[in-house]
């Protein structure tokens, strides 16, 4: 009979510290946006958002010809930034850039970033290893970031890149409320 009840206390502390360390595990979803390029067909891109939906870590797909983009909503532990881009780059040969909206409390207010800023942005984002191009708006504060193929990068490295600045950078993965 000890054992009995020694089985059920092992088990039932066994329940519990599965059940908290699946709590401290939820997911971080991360909503993100896909600048595309040469995309010429809604019902491409409709299918596209359906395939891109079936992918474990991706959820809400939404594909829009008016701007040209697909937004989606990451789980990165399963596909990161760099998977998206390159997946959607995939289909029927799109051509993509992850955006980025940054802003600094320096350049707030300014029409442009600051000279400073066009420099650090794209030498702080290029530190990141996969990082193939990085192009910045004419204002500075709309980045696109392509990949190398094979990459896993998630938009916690690309953040955490343009925060080793002293420019004190913010960074957005979707459009900031204005």
């Amino acid at each position: 009979m000890k054992n009995i009840a020694l089985s059920l206390i092992l088990l039932s502390l066994m329940t519990l510290g599965l059940t908290a360390n699946a709590e401290d595990t939820k997911p971080v979803l991360v909503p993100v946006i896909a600048k595309l390029y040469n995309a010429d067909c809604q019902a491409c891109l409709d299918a596209m958002a359906t395939e891109l939906a079936k992918q474990a870590g991706v959820t809400e797909v939404k594909a829009t010809m008016d701007p040209p983009q697909v937004a989606a909503t990451l789980d990165e532990a399963q596909f990161t930034a760099s998977e998206f881009i390159n997946k959607v780059i995939s289909f029927d040969k799109l051509d993509a850039r992850l955006l980025l909206y940054v802003d600094t409390a320096m350049c707030k207010g300014a029409a442009k970033m600051c000279a400073g800023c066009f420099t650090e942005i794209p030498a702080r984002l290029n530190t990141v290893t996969g990082v193939k191009e990085v192009t910045l708006d004419d204002t500075g504060r709309r980045v696109k970031v392509t990949f190398d193929a094979d990459t896993k990068i998630k938009t916690t490295d690309l953040a955490a890149a343009l925060a080793k600045s002293d420019y004190g950078f913010t960074v957005s993965f979707t459009e900031p409320n204005e």
